[in-house]
């Protein structure tokens, strides 16, 4: 994606939720309103920072510019600022006038009189104070040239000096501008220390860095893509140097032991394909079109991340894989792709063990009945999968000296050859199963190695001829299933011995949500997910959804381009997560459960 189609993207993603609550006739499902205008707190994009521009550091901050926006590290308490919907507008705004974008030359310089950071790019400096990041100061200075260095008078805070294109200027902080005549005696000034300051600083680290940013103890050789581009030292810690790469994000560097830490920030992969919830946040999987691929786990505050696959090992995804299904359990993720499945520890411990097996794939060769995997629900001993022709399941751990499980990364074909499974939902012991022709319920325990094949008539016909079931979900007594001909709540049931078929009964025994044509404000359904509260559904062109006691459903349109196109969707307590080609949405649920 290109720096202004990025920028396009942020733009209609922030757009569509700043829409009039009144709902145009014919443009959103019967009883839906369109969600009203979000603030900033309740809708927050976290993007991908994996390519950096520039990095500053200040006694508070470390201040990383990446091509999608402005990072704010705190030192003290060792976690990032969460992304502020109000600092990249700002930063949209003043960054881009005339044309210019942050990629063609920037420098970057941290304040040391005040918590503020000055960005440098052609015609302009641009000071942010960070004091409250979520409502910053931004403030543009128009000079002449492309700035080369941003300096700070000595004992006097009210200077700025600024070296364009060979002259100084200087910077009054109420955003006035003075070109200096003469020379300017560069003793007299505070000068940033850029990369060339940390190698004089550090002579050591000019041939180590790029052995130095690896996990401790990887055996991974480094990535090739991953060059140093950027680097400062702390101010109060000559020792401690701050390194920005060109596509593995910002790394915190102790120069005289040789150890670094990677400060991951921002999803790996913005071109979000699925997503699963993790015990505080969330997990999200990339497409790997965007030059990155692999996993990353998001903090609910977003202010902690974690990126799996970041090493460009075979730990990480294949690049340019279309990722259809994500279930984490435990330490294991288990992702669904249109070339068969991965298995990826999440334990910093086991991926950088050296001779651990951190990785698997499953294909055809290996026995699934198509590459496509396009649903997975994870067991203990391996994972249910729904691919385009057929359900399996894959056999992963085996206990010791055990003779009723088949070998470690068997494929069991589980029955409904020929069939596209969509969508897997296991409640308790039921494994509820959407196909192209229906939904279908079997029994959800593992198999052994002495069960035969399940054919297709052994598997219980739930609901029929409603179309092809393209999400489920469950809650309590419920089923939620979105076909391509409506969305429906069912009675959800104990066990296989309550299945019986739907298609006669289906208004006695279900609650029909949205019929055929009012999916169109959604597009094809890529997701589903209720609880006790709300039930949600997600297409491309927009995020539904309605308080299960009834009430007014609400509608949060994508409102733009392909980029923009809404992925996947899951649920917690508090938030709604969206998956996007641009990146991920936090959502804040309104009282009710549903949307603001």
């Amino acid at each position: 994606m290109t720096l202004r189609r990025a920028r396009n993207a942020i733009a209609t993603l922030l757009g569509a939720v700043a829409l009039s609550a009144c709902a145009t006739a014919g443009s959103v499902p019967p009883g839906t309103l369109r969600s009203a205008g979000l603030s900033i707190d309740e809708l927050l994009l976290v993007r991908q920072h994996t390519r950096v521009l520039a990095v500053a550091a200040s006694a508070r901050r470390v201040f990383m510019l990446s091509d999608h926006g402005l990072a704010l590290y705190d030192r003290t308490f060792e976690r990032w600022e969460p992304p502020s919907s109000a600092l990249q507008a700002d930063l949209e705004r003043e960054l881009f006038v005339g044309g210019f974008g942050v990629s063609r030359g920037v420098v970057l310089s941290a304040d040391p009189f005040e918590d503020a950071v000055w960005i440098g790019v052609p015609g302009a400096v641009v000071q942010v104070r960070t004091t409250s990041p979520q409502r910053p100061d931004v403030r543009r200075i128009a000079i002449a040239g492309t700035p080369e260095v941003i300096a700070f008078a000595r004992g006097d805070a009210g200077r700025v000096l600024v070296r364009a294109s060979g002259q100084w200027t200087e910077l009054s902080r109420a955003g006035f501008a003075s070109p200096i005549a003469g020379g300017v005696s560069t003793e007299s000034l505070l000068l940033p220390a850029q990369l060339e300051a940390v190698y004089r600083e550090h002579p050591a680290l000019r041939g180590q860095l790029a052995f130095v940013l690896r996990e401790p103890g990887s055996s991974v050789p480094p990535r090739a893509d991953a060059a140093v581009v950027a680097g400062t030292l702390s101010p109060d810690q000559p020792s401690e140097v701050w390194i920005g790469t060109r596509n593995d994000g910002v790394w915190r560097v102790d120069a005289n032991f040789m150890q670094a830490t990677q400060l991951s920030y921002g999803v790996l992969d913005e071109d979000v394909g699925a997503l699963a919830l993790a015990a505080d946040g969330v997990w999200a999987a990339g497409q790997g079109r965007t030059g990155r691929s692999g996993l990353t786990a998001v903090g609910a505050s977003l202010q902690s991340y974690e990126w799996v696959g970041s090493d460009g090992g075979t730990d990480g995804l294949l690049p340019g894989l279309s990722t259809r299904a994500l279930a984490v359990r435990g330490d294991r993720a288990w992702v669904g792709t249109d070339r068969g499945l991965m298995r990826l520890s999440t334990s910093i411990t086991e991926r950088t063990a050296r001779g651990a097996s951190r990785s698997r794939q499953w294909g055809a060769p290996q026995g699934l009945p198509d590459e496509r995997v396009l649903a997975v629900v994870p067991r203990a001993t391996g994972a249910w999968v729904g691919t385009a022709r057929g359900l399996a399941f894959v056999h992963d751990d085996v206990t010791a000296g055990s003779s009723a499980l088949p070998v470690s990364g068997a494929v069991q074909s589980m029955g409904l050859a020929g069939s596209a499974v969509y969508a897997l939902a296991l409640a308790e012991d039921v494994l509820f199963v959407g196909t192209d022709r229906g939904l279908y319920a079997v029994s959800g325990s593992a198999p052994d190695a002495d069960d035969p094949s399940l054919a297709a008539t052994d598997a219980r016909l739930v609901l029929g001829n409603t179309g092809r079931v393209m999400a489920a979900a469950w809650s309590d007594s419920v089923v939620l299933v979105a076909t391509s001909n409506g969305a429906y709540l069912l009675r959800r049931p104990r066990s296989l011995a309550e299945v019986s078929p739907l298609d006669a009964s289906v208004r006695r025994d279900s609650v029909a949500l949205l019929a055929r044509t009012d999916l169109a404000a959604l597009g094809p359904i890529v997701a589903a997910a209720v609880d006790d509260r709300t039930v949600w559904l997600a297409g491309p062109r927009g995020v539904w959804a309605r308080p299960r006691a009834g009430g007014t459903a609400r509608l949060l349109p994508a409102s733009g381009g392909p980029d923009t196109d809404f992925t996947a969707l899951v649920i917690d307590g508090r938030w709604a997560w969206v998956g996007t080609h641009a990146g991920l949405i936090r959502v804040a649920r309104a009282p009710d459960g549903g949307l603001p």
